[in-house]
Order: structure tokens, then sequence, then C-alpha cells
């Protein structure tokens, strides 16, 4: 059941980044704002495989800013 609830949550934040997606493709976005939606997406998804997968592997602080640095700097390369 728990799978489940996810893949539909999961379902419906690979909607909105889609959405996102399409903005970023057609250059309506800074890099900023880019990276802040993808700072959002990850934490929900973080939070709903939390809620119903409490027992899972945790990322650590280290990996997850190094991530986030590193997709700061692919966008910044990227799109300016």
């Amino acid at each position: 059941r728990a799978a489940s609830e996810l893949a539909a949550l999961l379902e419906s934040l690979f909607i909105d980044a889609a959405d996102d997606w399409n903005c970023i493709s057609e250059g309506q976005l800074t890099s900023q704002e880019i990276t802040k939606k993808w700072q959002k997406l990850a934490r929900l998804q973080m939070e709903a495989e939390k809620k119903y997968f409490s027992d899972s592997l945790e990322l650590s602080d280290t990996l997850k800013k190094s991530a986030i640095s590193e997709s700061q700097m692919h966008f910044l390369a990227t799109y300016g």
C-alpha cells in the first residue's frame, strides 16, 4: 500500500517537474529560479519517501550539499 501511495505522489511531482522543464527549455527561468524549483522538488520527493518508507536509508548531508552544488554549477554553465 505504501509503495502505491508513494508512486501516486511521485507521479504528481513528475507532472510538476515536466511543467517546470517546459519553462526551463523555453528560457523563461533564471538559473537561480531553476535551482530553487529543483530544490523544492527534491525536498518534496525526500519528504514523500520518508513518509511512506520512514525506515529507509537517509541521504547524508554531505552528499545532499554536493548534489545541490553540482546542480547549481551545471545550471550556471548551461543557462548563464
